[in-house]
């Protein structure tokens, strides 16, 4: 029995190792930066926040999604972003794509106050709101 459920679990792997494979995670567009610097600590880590709020709404939900995170205790405002997948994406796929558009745009936008990343599936930006 044991034996049986290891050779199911193996199964499904394959299965959403391939599928992940499959997506179109190509750069279309971006990353793209503003020159603006966000200069504390606090707002580049509520970004990151953001992103990956809004890379796991959208996987889980299909379709576009906003979201507007405030910044606790700062006068500077708040993160506004928005993901989107490509209709007909499935969870794999869209959750796949939105991690490699949240890694682009950590990696080559950090502590900008507004950046945009297309993939082939997939779009994520976010901007910080005064």
């Amino acid at each position: 029995m044991a034996y049986s459920a290891m050779k199911l679990a193996v199964a499904v792997m394959v299965l959403l190792i391939a599928a992940a494979r499959s997506a179109n995670l190509d750069v279309v567009s971006g990353p793209t930066c503003n020159s603006d610097i966000a200069t504390d600590k606090k707002t580049a880590g509520y970004i990151g926040a953001a992103l990956t709020e809004l890379a796991g709404i959208t996987s889980v939900k299909g379709g576009g999604h906003n979201k507007t995170r405030n910044i606790p205790d700062d006068k500077s405002g708040s993160i506004s972003g928005s993901a989107s997948c490509k209709d007909g994406r499935n969870f794999i796929d869209c959750i796949t794509c939105l991690g490699k558009a949240e890694g682009k745009l950590l990696d080559n936008c950090r502590n900008r106050t507004e950046a945009a990343v297309e993939l082939g599936g997939c779009q994520l930006q976010y901007a910080k709101i005064k």
